[in-house]
């Protein structure tokens, strides 16, 4: 785990729960964690006024290269829990929203 902008981000294929020791899955996690970082990026620059388009979009973010990663696992469900876990600690830690996790 890496922190960033006060927000705990997965960094390595074992954080993101990849499939380890599979050809990709380092340039895979460091994919994630550059998308999990924009989707920060978004959370913390955007007008909360409209907080859940905001979280949907980061989430979408992180969500398009777990699709280009999918051999490495990237599109599983563990690294799905990964992304939330981020949007969600991004929009409580930098926008200060309480979100609940099921509603991503």
């Amino acid at each position: 785990m890496i922190e960033y902008k006060q927000v705990k981000i997965p960094s390595s294929p074992e954080d993101w729960q990849l499939y380890c020791g599979t050809e990709g899955d380092v340039a895979a996690a460091t994919a994630l964690t550059r998308a999990a970082k924009r989707a920060v990026d978004l959370i913390a620059n955007a007008k909360l006024s409209d907080a859940r388009r905001v979280q949907t979009r980061a989430l979408a973010i992180i969500n398009e290269v777990q699709l280009q990663h999918d051999r490495v696992g990237a599109d599983d469900t563990e690294p799905h829990v990964e992304a939330r876990r981020v949007v969600v600690r991004a929009m409580q830690v930098v926008a200060g929203i309480e979100v609940d996790p099921d509603s991503l």
